[in-house]
């Protein structure tokens, strides 16, 4: 493989470790008469303590509409049967972390393999 395409490897696999930890961020639930709320993703638990993934999510008035995941069924919930709501965000710390072990594991795996063979 050229040196160009390993570092592209490279890059893409570090890009896809730092993007890879996220975490759901709770979010207090909106109450009728707030100004109109937008999520590209949210999870939402019911009063019956049933959960949901909404994306495009959006608070209307009185209500909370979005499509579900998986299969993109436009769903409508009252926000009176809205006990909790989070959105994804970006753990950077984790991603950090994450990628300082896979940065030393290459390292290693490197050291192993390209140390010279000593014949003793």
């Amino acid at each position: 493989m050229p040196r160009i395409s390993r570092m592209m490897a490279v890059t893409l696999l570090a890009c896809a470790l730092l993007g890879a930890c996220t975490t759901w961020q709770a979010r207090p639930v909106a109450h009728p008469g707030a100004p109109a709320f937008v999520a590209r993703r949210l999870r939402v638990t019911r009063a019956d303590g049933t959960a949901l993934v909404m994306r495009n999510a959006h608070v209307r008035g009185d209500t909370l509409a979005g499509a579900a995941e998986p299969d993109g069924a436009v769903v409508a919930l009252a926000l009176a049967d809205v006990r909790r709501v989070e959105v994804r965000r970006a753990n950077e710390v984790a991603g950090v972390a994450l990628l300082s072990l896979a940065i030393a594991g290459v390292a290693i795996v490197a050291l192993v393999h390209l140390r010279p063979t000593l014949d003793c």
